[in-house]
């Protein structure tokens, strides 16, 4: 957080996601346009942080670009994105020093095609990941093929274990085995916050509670009412 408000770069409008990537860089995605990708200065970030836009060369060679609604770095170094017409794409993106500048070029390496709008996207590990969709609905993909459907609800995630919380339940799943379902409890969470991986905070919409979950032995600890008006 800075200690003052600064106009430090205006990165446009209908902006649908930001992220760092690859430590340095700043990638834009907006709803109607294609993505941009700005270097970001970090040594001088707390005096007069520099945000300069580069261009990527060949970036309209690849379609639906003008259509990200999220992204995601994996931990390859390779960038997610995901579309507003149920498109997946992995790309690369190549830096090419000349003299005292950079040259910037991407490489469509894999993609996939969803039937709904993408609005997360979750890395496990180098070879799998899940989609959220619009409806809600979770696709484990691996190598860009569909490997599991799993239950509709928003998604946490721990090093061992995968949360779905729907409108009745949470829902708890082993990653390490194959995705299984391992325990369920019923609450219906609409804000949640997960602790050190081991314990989860989250507020129950309908009873007017807070519950602190220990997510390993998939059990309620402790719940204490609050009052919605305050």
């Amino acid at each position: 957080k800075l200690k003052e408000k600064k106009d430090i770069i205006n990165f446009g409008e209908n902006i649908s996601d930001i992220i760092l990537f690859d430590k340095n860089k700043i990638i834009v995605s907006y709803k109607e346009e294609r993505i941009k990708l700005f270097l970001l200065e970090r040594n001088t970030f707390r005096k007069e942080t520099t945000f300069t836009p580069v261009e990527i060369q060949n970036l309209r060679e690849i379609k639906n670009i003008d259509k990200v609604s999220c992204m995601k770095e994996l931990i390859n170094g390779t960038l997610l994105l995901g579309t507003t017409n149920g498109n997946i794409m992995n790309l690369e993106i190549n830096e090419t020093k000349k003299k005292n500048k950079s040259e910037f070029s991407v490489k469509l390496l894999n993609q996939i095609k969803l039937d709904n709008k993408i609005n997360e996207l979750i890395e496990i590990n180098c070879n799998n990941f899940i989609a959220n969709d619009n409806n809600k609905y979770n696709t484990i993909i691996n190598n860009f093929q569909i490997k599991k459907e799993l239950n509709k609800g928003r998604i946490s995630k721990t090093k061992n274990k995968l949360i779905i919380l729907d409108s009745d339940y949470v829902l708890f799943y082993d990653i390490k085995n194959n995705f299984e379902e391992i325990g369920k409890l019923e609450l219906n969470i609409i804000n949640q916050t997960i602790i050190n991986d081991n314990y989860m905070v989250a507020e129950d919409s309908d009873k007017y509670k807070i519950h602190l979950l220990n997510i390993e032995e998939i059990k309620k600890i402790i719940e204490k009412d609050y009052d919605p008006h305050e």
